[in-house]
């Protein structure tokens, strides 16, 4: 049995982003299907241009066991600067994982080299976590 192909989708995403200049999610059937168009893509765009949300590949009920890889990779996207991201390539299965919310990902404070932290400083902002 032959592999699918997808060579065409891949050139005519890449021309989509250039003639339209707007940016695209593409959902694709499955992370396999995800992986192939995204390194396709890679023929007509740079790197940077591409965004790949892998799934996470683990059973429903399975938490605990995602590989710190993909961990890696999928905070690597949300955290991104996304000014220079024209597609991200992700399996519909993603749409439907409940993510924290978008102040997870973001810092309480900003640490600078030669910072210094109490264990009072933790604690006032362990207390203003649980509230």
């Amino acid at each position: 049995m032959r592999e699918k192909q997808h060579e065409p989708i891949a050139f005519e995403l890449a021309q989509s982003v250039k003639i339209q200049n707007q940016k695209i999610l593409y959902l694709c059937d499955s992370d396999k299907e995800a992986r192939l168009i995204k390194n396709e893509l890679l023929l007509f765009m740079n790197d940077d241009e591409i965004g790949y949300y892998p799934e996470r590949e683990i059973l429903p009920y399975d938490r605990f066991s995602t590989a710190d890889s993909i961990i890696q990779q999928r905070i690597k996207l949300l955290n991104a600067d996304k000014t220079n991201i024209k597609i991200i390539i992700t399996s519909c299965t993603n749409l439907f994982e409940k993510l924290p919310s978008k102040n997870f990902f973001i810092s309480r404070k900003i640490f600078k080299i030669g910072n210094t932290l109490t264990i009072k400083d933790l604690t006032t902002s362990l207390e203003k976590l649980k509230y």
